[in-house]
């Protein structure tokens, strides 16, 4: 199993293939080219909520919140990023997969890993951080006993505030993803 965990990370100096050959670095730092992956190269795994391979998590957000929308662009726009999938869950082509209502993915913040555990609220935030590495030294604050759990308490005291913030958010110029008509 480690040697073909080795070889998976490995460059092995060949004509490039893919992502296949991406060093372990390259593919944290999100450097590849998501096209590259998407275009059915070797190695490339569908994903049932999305029609591309998978990524390491989907994080599913609300695109008709402003603040949102610019939490996911800030993500999306971080080295680690290319190995996030941003499922907007305010459109209804969304697909939400086994376990996630749309209720539910409208209230609050969810993550699927690629092994299919589906994580929400503050769990999902450590585990989107975990990629990221600027993001990083706060998931490993985060392992410390005891604080996910008031990272949690703190997520749930933002949420009856959120829409307020969405609406300070737009006027600072935040524009939400999908401006359509709401899922719910």
């Amino acid at each position: 199993m480690l040697d073909s965990t080795k070889r998976l990370f490995s460059h092995s100096g060949k004509a490039d293939e893919g992502p296949r050959n991406r060093s372990r670095r390259e593919m944290e730092r999100g450097s590849f080219d998501a096209r590259e992956v998407s275009s059915g190269s070797a190695g490339a795994v569908p994903d049932p909520v999305c029609d591309v391979p998978k990524a390491w998590a989907t994080l599913y957000y609300d695109g008709s919140c402003p603040l949102c929308t610019a939490e996911m662009e800030h993500y999306r726009s971080r080295k680690g990023g290319g190995r996030l999938r941003f499922a907007d869950v305010s459109q209804k082509a969304t697909e939400l997969g086994p376990g996630l209502a749309a209720d539910a993915a409208m209230r609050r913040f969810h993550v699927r890993l690629a092994d299919g555990t589906l994580l929400s609220g503050a769990r999902a935030f450590v585990a989107i951080w975990q990629v990221l590495p600027g993001w990083r030294w706060i998931a490993r604050f985060a392992r410390f006993p005891g604080v996910t759990p008031i990272l949690e308490v703190a997520y749930r005291s933002f949420l009856p505030i959120r829409p307020a913030l969405s609406i300070l958010a737009a006027r600072l110029g935040a524009k939400p993803a999908n401006r359509g008509e709401p899922r719910l």
